[in-house]
C-alpha cells in the first residue's frame, strides 16, 4: 500500500470538515473523504457518492475536491445518488422513519415530500463540483468511465447491492480505485461482508475502522466469473459463513460489529439459536469495549434477528397477542409506532427475559 495511506493521514486533519452538515457521518469519515479527494484523488475516474442523504458525504468530498490543486476541471466530477425522500430500513414503516428523521436530524418532511432542498442548502457553492441522480439508483445504469473513488451507503437492501456490483464495480481501476462501504460496520447488511470478504484478494485494506466505514484499493482486476458470482450473490449459506469468519479473524478484536451482522445473517437463515448465541457474546463485551456504538447495534441486530424468528415460528403454547398488548401498554405504543412489529416480537426480543406474561389469567 502506499506508505501515506498506511499513515492514515486524515486522522491528523479532523478540524477540515468541521462545517460538515449533519448526517449519517461520523467526523473521522468527513476527514476520509475530505482527504481522498484532496490528496489521494488524480482524475483518472469519477467519484460517486452512492446514498447522499442530506449531503454531509457529497460536501466533505466536494470539499476536497475544490481544494485539490491538481484537478483543473472539477465541475461534474462528483455524480451524488439518492432517492431524496424519506429512507425506508427494513421491516421498518415509513412513518417510523420519518419520525426518526425528525428527532436526530431537525428535518420534518411527509413521507412522500423530499429531502433535496436540504441536500442542496447543505453543499451551497460546492454543489458546482456535483452532477445529481434523483431516485432510485436501481433505474440509473453508470455511463462506464472509470470511477476513481466509490462512497457506498445506499445498499440498504440486496438487489440494490447487486445493482452497484453489476453497474459500477466493472469501472474500479485496478491500482487506483478505492471503494468506501460507509456501512460496514453497521450489523443489519451482511450481504456487504460477504461479498467484500470474497473479494478480498482483489483488494487492500486501505481503513479497517473509522466511525462505521471500512475502505478498500483495488490492487488487481476482478476476473469477469468472480463479478458474476458476486453480483448475482451465488452463495451456499457455508460459504457465507466462511466469509464472515475470515473478516472477523482478520479484524480480531475490532470485529464486534461484523460479528452482529453474522448473526443477523444467520437469523435471515433461520438459525435463530446460533444467532442467539452470537449476540450474548458481543453483549458481553460491551463493557468492557472502547466502542460506544457497539451496544446500539447489537440492539439492531437482536431486533431484526427477534423480528425474522417472530414471523417464521409460532409463538408459544397460550400466547395471546391482544393480552400481551393490553397488558403491557409501553409495548402497544411502541408497536403502534413502529419500533416492533408486534407483541410477539417484542416478547422474543425483550418480554421473556423480563419476566412478562403473555397468557390471560
Amino acid at each position: 500500500m502506499n506508505t501515506t495511506l498506511q499513515d492514515r493521514p486524515w486522522l491528523q486533519t479532523p478540524g477540515a470538515v468541521l462545517d460538515m452538515p449533519r448526517g449519517m457521518l461520523g467526523p473521522g469519515e468527513g476527514a476520509l473523504l475530505y482527504y481522498l479527494c484532496r490528496d489521494v484523488y488524480s482524475g483518472t475516474g469519477e467519484i460517486i457518492d452512492a446514498g447522499a442523504f442530506l449531503g454531509a458525504s457529497a460536501f466533505c468530498m466536494a470539499k476536497g475536491l475544490d481544494e485539490n490543486s491538481r484537478i483543473i476541471h472539477k465541475s461534474g466530477r462528483l455524480h451524488s445518488y439518492d432517492l431524496f425522500r424519506v429512507w425506508q430500513e427494513e421491516g421498518e414503516s415509513v412513518e417510523y422513519m420519518s419520525d426518526q428523521l425528525k428527532q436526530h436530524f431537525g428535518v420534518s418532511v411527509a413521507d412522500d415530500e423530499s429531502t433535496f432542498h436540504v441536500y442542496f442548502a447543505n453543499l451551497g457553492a460546492l454543489a458546482r463540483h456535483v452532477r445529481i441522480y434523483a431516485g432510485d439508483i436501481m433505474t440509473k445504469r453508470w455511463s462506464g468511465r472509470p470511477i476513481e473513488l466509490l462512497f457506498v451507503d445506499i445498499a440498504k437492501t440486496l438487489p440494490i447491492w447487486k445493482h452497484l456490483l453489476t453497474h459500477f464495480f466493472p469501472s474500479l481501476v485496478p491500482g487506483v480505485s478505492i471503494v468506501v462501504h460507509q456501512d460496514y460496520h453497521h450489523p443489519l447488511l451482511p450481504w456487504i461482508h460477504v461479498v467484500q470478504e470474497h473479494l478480498a484478494p482483489f483488494f487492500e485494506v486501505v481503513e479497517s475502522h473509522i466511525d462505521d466505514s471500512a475502505a478498500f484499493r483495488l490492487v488487481e482486476r476482478i476476473p469477469d466469473r468472480i463479478l458474476d458470482k458476486v453480483s448475482c450473490y451465488d452463495f451456499t449459506l457455508n460459504e457465507e459463513v466462511a466469509m464472515f469468519d475470515a473478516a472477523i479473524e482478520r479484524l480480531g478484536t475490532d470485529c464486534g460489529h461484523v460479528a452482529l451482522a453474522k448473526a443477523v445473517m444467520l437469523g435471515r437463515h433461520g438459525l435463530y439459536s446460533d444467532a442467539t448465541k452470537i449476540l450474548d457474546d458481543v453483549r458481553s463485551q460491551i463493557p468492557a469495549s472502547t466502542d460506544a456504538k457497539l451496544g446500539f447495534s447489537a440492539f439492531l441486530a437482536q431486533k431484526v434477528v427477534t423480528r425474522e424468528e417472530a414471523r417464521n415460528v409460532v409463538p408459544p403454547i397460550g400466547f395471546e397477542e391482544r393480552h400481551y398488548l393490553d397488558a403491557n401498554p409501553d409495548v402497544a405504543q411502541a408497536v403502534r409506532t413502529g419500533l416492533f412489529e408486534s407483541g410477539h416480537h417484542h416478547w422474543l426480543f425483550s418480554g421473556r427475559d423480563e419476566g412478562r406474561s403473555f397468557m390471560a389469567r
